[in-house]
């Protein structure tokens, strides 16, 4: 009896939850937040200085489970390259006290807790209230003004008057993402190549796993014939001829070699009589390693690594072939997705 009342605790619990309501003001600053890369970055050349190294800083922010809830960061970019993070944070609906929470913890232990609220038709306000690990306390307050091309950020400081000093402004430009597939070439510490290529499909992981892993799904993207025993150790055999049979010269032949459900794939081709003659005896050293990565509920990052190429001018010139043809077929998949 004691567990069935435990279980309609936990659904009754549940139910009530669902039953929340986020307000508009407050769905539209984290829609703005998250669109696109979901990344946002500000000059900090005016601040700059030796304890302050950062030329720029940067904001990452996504959703949390179910999108009720956003997640994010602030950073340090030094030289192009992301330094080191600086803050975390969790934004939420409080139904009880209607209003909306902020929580930011920093690597050494400090947080800041309180309120979001909208003070008028654009400015969105945060007061929270600091504490470090060694029991000092602070306030401070931050008002935002957001839209989809701007987030303008300043902060302020509560002085021993009690009164608000205005202390600095940052404005933050989105990062805009390519709306197509991206391709860069690094060299390994063994002095090999890899070919990384990526590409954002705003559709459902499941979908983009689903055209990797079912057949019927394969065929509107990459070949119009295919043959597939998806499973460790199985095999992808495809051929661009829709006239031709699965067999038949010009077959592309794919081992499986494993695979992490909705997350990996790691395959290596059979080299058949298409490619060049360099490359026969190297296929033990080549691998295709497909990553699936979820970045919201209908925005998916897929990304293919080329590993085991070598560094010499005939691999580079094959490479280039490979980027343009593993990119045409990505944007395909891409098309197919969004617009089905």
């Amino acid at each position: 009896m004691k567990k069935i009342i435990t279980i309609i605790l936990i659904i009754s619990g549940y139910a009530n939850c669902q039953a929340q309501e986020i307000p508009n003001w407050l769905k539209r600053e984290w829609n703005y937040l998250t669109n696109g890369t979901g990344t946002w970055v500000t000059s900090n050349a005016k601040y700059k200085n030796t304890s302050e190294p950062f030329d720029k800083y940067g904001l990452e922010w996504k959703y949390g489970l179910g999108s009720t809830s956003v997640v994010g960061k602030l950073y340090g970019i030094v030289e192009g390259k992301e330094n080191v993070n600086i803050w975390q944070f969790f934004l939420y609906w409080d139904g009880v006290e209607n209003k909306g929470k902020t929580l930011q913890i920093s690597p050494n232990g400090t947080y800041g807790f309180g309120d979001m609220v909208l003070v008028n038709d654009s400015i969105v306000q945060s007061i929270l209230n600091f504490h470090t690990l060694n029991g000092q306390t602070f306030q401070t307050k931050h008002e935002s003004v957001t839209n989809s091309l701007k987030h303008k950020t300043t902060s302020f400081n509560f002085d021993k008057k009690n009164t608000w000093l205005k202390n600095r402004t940052y404005i933050w430009q989105p990062v805009i993402e390519s709306q197509t597939a991206s391709s860069q070439i690094d060299t390994l510490p063994s002095g090999e190549l890899t070919l990384t290529q990526s590409i954002i499909i705003y559709t459902s992981l499941d979908k983009v796993w689903k055209s990797y892993t079912e057949p019927e799904e394969w065929k509107k993207w990459v070949t119009p014939v295919v043959e597939m025993d998806f499973k460790i150790n199985g095999t992808i055999k495809s051929h661009y001829d829709s006239t031709a049979a699965i067999g038949d010269k010009g077959t592309i032949v794919n081992h499986i070699l494993n695979y992490i459900p909705y997350q990996q794939i790691t395959m290596q081709a059979e080299l058949n009589e298409n490619f060049p003659a360099f490359m026969k005896g190297e296929e033990k050293n080549l691998y295709s390693i497909v990553e699936f990565e979820r970045l919201n509920e209908n925005k998916t990052k897929l990304t293919i690594y080329g590993i085991g190429y070598k560094n010499e001018q005939q691999w580079l010139d094959l490479l280039k072939f490979f980027i343009q043809g593993n990119e045409m077929t990505m944007n395909k998949l891409k098309k197919y997705l969004e617009q089905s």
